[in-house]
């Protein structure tokens, strides 16, 4: 074997080796039945991911390290044919973010809120509120897990049918391994959404 295939072979090992432990906590996580709330031009929704902060992500956070959730919740439209992937209608992405001050010991909180219609981003109107400061790490869990009353908006001559599904999603990452292998965990879930 050459020696470059050989030394390649070895750092991939390693890298996957020394993989971050802070998502081995994350096994058990999965969203709470969303709450779905029609308005009208946009769709409210409301969830919760459980058992998705575990002790390493508070840790890690406590470390100086900045924790991000994505959460994404999208109005889809399902497809007839099974290899086909579902088509977007809208889509809201919310960016929970928590960094911990070792000399003030506070939590610095933030949300950031991205909104599409059919593929085009628009002006998130009643945006979530953008940043607070809190030293209680149940408010700090709270924050990165619960997501209240975000407004999907229904796209303009939307025709009802029953292949509109709400699929609400949480992943924590987008950090790499050794610089170079992508470490993350994601949960999904879809509810079909009600005329």
């Amino acid at each position: 074997m050459n020696r470059r295939v050989r030394a390649a072979l070895v750092f991939a090992v390693a890298a996957v080796a020394t993989a971050p432990g802070w998502a081995a906590g994350l096994a058990d996580a999965r969203i709470d039945p969303p709450e779905i709330t029609r308005g009208a031009g946009d769709v409210r929704v409301s969830w919760r991911l459980d058992d998705a902060f575990p002790e390493e992500v508070l840790e890690r956070l406590q470390s100086g390290i900045p924790v991000t959730y994505r959460h994404r919740v999208e109005l889809v439209s399902k497809r007839w044919m099974p290899l086909v992937p579902d088509k977007v209608l809208s889509r809201v992405t919310v960016e929970t973010t928590a960094e911990y001050d070792s000399l003030t010991r506070r939590y610095r909180l933030e949300r950031v809120e991205e909104v599409e219609v059919r593929g085009r981003e628009v002006d998130a109107a009643g945006a979530l509120p953008a940043e607070r400061v809190t030293e209680d790490p149940d408010e700090v869990r709270a924050f990165m897990t619960e997501i209240d009353a975000v407004a999907l908006p229904l796209p303009p001559g939307l025709r009802e049918g029953p292949k509109r599904w709400i699929r609400v999603s949480a992943s924590l990452g987008r950090r790499f391994v050794l610089g170079i292998f992508p470490s993350s965990w994601s949960v999904s879930r879809e509810t079909p959404l009600a005329p």
